[in-house]
């Protein structure tokens, strides 16, 4: 099965209240699932990372191939190999994502802004609404994802620590 997955992170500040949003589709445009994350105070660049990073571990292993929509540029030349991650933190997690990335044919594009406008609305739902690190409001899982709650809270420890 091939999905397609949107991905963004916002900050207010730069550093600032942060929050990460995926939406991920099938290939007739459904959509599986949509998440929004709050990471406290972090860079956009950390929030666009951890978007991308948190749509790749929801994928379920029936998922054979992938199309990464960024509106990030930075983000996706990093990925592809074309500029280099200097940043420790940054370093890390695009390790994270090509290693998952390695269980599947993905491509990383990049999308203007306006045709990423329901990943930018999770990050900013995240962002809005979000109390406490790791706050995680899901809604529409389907089959194509591992996660299947419509709100989940993930505790400040897993993955996000990293920050």
């Amino acid at each position: 099965m091939h999905v397609f997955v949107y991905s963004d992170g916002g900050s207010r500040g730069n550093p600032g209240p942060a929050g990460s949003g995926f939406v991920i589709k099938n290939d007739a445009g459904k959509v599986l699932l949509k998440q929004a994350i709050f990471l406290g105070v972090r860079t956009n660049n950390q929030a666009e990372y951890y978007a991308l990073l948190k749509a790749m571990e929801s994928l379920d292993p029936s998922v054979t191939s992938v199309t990464c929509r960024l509106d990030s540029q930075l983000v996706v030349r990093q990925l592809q190999g074309v500029y280099k991650i200097k940043d420790a933190t940054l370093r890390a997690i695009a390790q994270d994502i090509q290693r998952i990335a390695a269980k599947f044919a993905v491509e990383f594009q990049h999308i203007p802004r306006e045709e990423n406008t329901e990943a930018d609305a999770m990050a900013n739902e995240a962002m809005d609404r979000g109390k406490n690190v790791g706050d995680t409001f899901s809604y529409y899982a389907a089959s194509g994802c591992t996660s299947h709650v419509l709100l989940e809270k993930i505790p400040p420890t897993k993955k996000i620590a990293r920050f």
